[in-house]
């Protein structure tokens, strides 16, 4: 890496911060990881000249930079680009190059494509193109995409519940197939042998299923979930630190990881940080570590008056 990125983060004078109780722990931050940052981009949005291949393909991966890369196309990792949310919209760079290429671009990979939660617009175009059995379905991995839910609904309707292809572990974490699982619920029974409580416990459209069967939970994949704070904060001693680092709303909507942060961690200044449940990297990428300086304009305008 080029770029210093944590000196420009402490040096930059604009809205964007990082929040004041993580000031000390800047330096335990990956700085590549800093670059799938959404907020990241004023920092570094006239840095990009001194980037080298390793920054570009953490950069390709920002959801944030989709005009910075649509302006350096020749420097995009598409690999790292397929994994972005932020490029699948209609104007996006990936339909730009399949529809370039009659939708054979060797640059695409089909199964990040099924992976990537936004990318419903590429799958349903696909299906009209091509029809359900086409060999760029992967099926095994569109059963977890959280756009994908008419689609999966379709190749039920067209192959049945039974289908051996189903992947039901990566169905029951997609919230987008909830009604799916509310239906083999009500029809199998709770404990059907679909229904994948592990699985489940990140579906952040199962709470009510959750609340209810509290002795099914896996609280790893619970720490995951963005719609479980008020379950995780009533079970703090069964919450996986590390993973919840990667949780946006661990920093958003619930002061449960910077209370763990302020009062469970503390720095050695021989060894460093000490602490083995904060996972820095997850934390690198979570863009809820940045906040915007509110009234700081009107701040310079009373100083001036």
């Amino acid at each position: 890496m080029n770029i210093n990125l944590i000196n420009i983060i402490s040096l930059y004078s604009g809205d964007i911060k990082l929040k004041p109780f993580l000031n000390k722990y800047k330096i335990y931050f990956n700085k590549h990881l800093l670059l799938q940052n959404p907020n990241v981009i004023p920092f570094i949005k006239n840095k990009i000249d001194i980037f080298d291949k390793t920054d570009w393909i953490y950069f390709s991966q920002n959801k944030c930079a989709i005009d910075i890369l649509k302006e350096n196309k020749d420097k995009i990792n598409w690999l790292s680009l397929c994994s972005n949310e932020s490029a699948y919209y209609d104007d996006g760079i990936i339909i730009e190059e399949l529809e370039k290429t009659n939708w054979e671009s060797k640059l695409i990979d089909w199964t990040l494509i099924c992976l990537n939660n936004n990318s419903y617009n590429i799958l349903n175009k696909l299906l009209i193109r091509e029809g359900i059995s086409s060999n760029k379905f992967k099926w095994n991995y569109i059963f977890g995409n959280k756009s994908a839910g008419k689609l999966i609904k379709e190749y039920i309707d067209t192959k049945g519940i039974n289908s051996k292809k189903i992947n039901w572990y990566k169905l029951c974490s997609n919230p987008d197939a909830i009604d799916i699982i509310y239906h083999i619920i009500k029809t199998e029974g709770i404990n059907s042998n679909k229904i994948k409580w592990e699985y489940l416990s990140k579906n952040s459209a199962a709470i009510d299923l959750l609340y209810e069967n509290q002795s099914k939970i896996n609280w790893h994949n619970l720490s995951k979930n963005t719609n479980a704070f008020d379950l995780l904060y009533e079970n703090q001693s069964k919450i996986n630190w590390s993973i919840l680092c990667s949780n946006p709303v661990s920093l958003k909507n619930s002061l449960l990881l910077e209370e763990y942060i302020n009062n469970k961690i503390y720095i050695n200044k021989k060894i460093g940080i000490i602490s083995s449940k904060i996972n820095w990297n997850n934390l690198s990428k979570n863009n809820n570590i940045f906040y915007i300086e509110k009234n700081k304009n009107i701040k310079k305008i009373f100083k001036m008056l």
